[in-house]
């Protein structure tokens, strides 16, 4: 959950400041499986809004995202797999 944690709320800052946010693909499946398993708890206290729609192929961290209510076309620097 930690992982989780930093990884998205860094996500959060890097496009809110302009930044570039990277994550290893090996990273991104872990926070994937925490969003997938605690998401709907997460949304019941206002945690994470509803899931955002991406391709089925979008990049593991982007499904995350998407799935915690983020927008990934946000972050256009976001990159993952490096």
């Amino acid at each position: 959950m930690i992982v989780k944690e930093t990884a998205v709320h860094g996500w959060d800052v890097a496009v809110a400041t302009g930044g570039e946010f990277r994550l290893s693909e090996g990273a991104a499946r872990l926070v994937l499986g925490v969003v997938e398993r605690h998401g709907d708890l997460y949304r019941q206290y206002d945690g994470f809004a509803d899931p955002v729609p991406v391709p089925d192929d979008a990049p593991t961290f982007e499904r995350a995202l998407a799935a915690s209510g983020r927008d990934p076309r946000q972050g256009a620097d976001a990159q993952v797999g490096h």
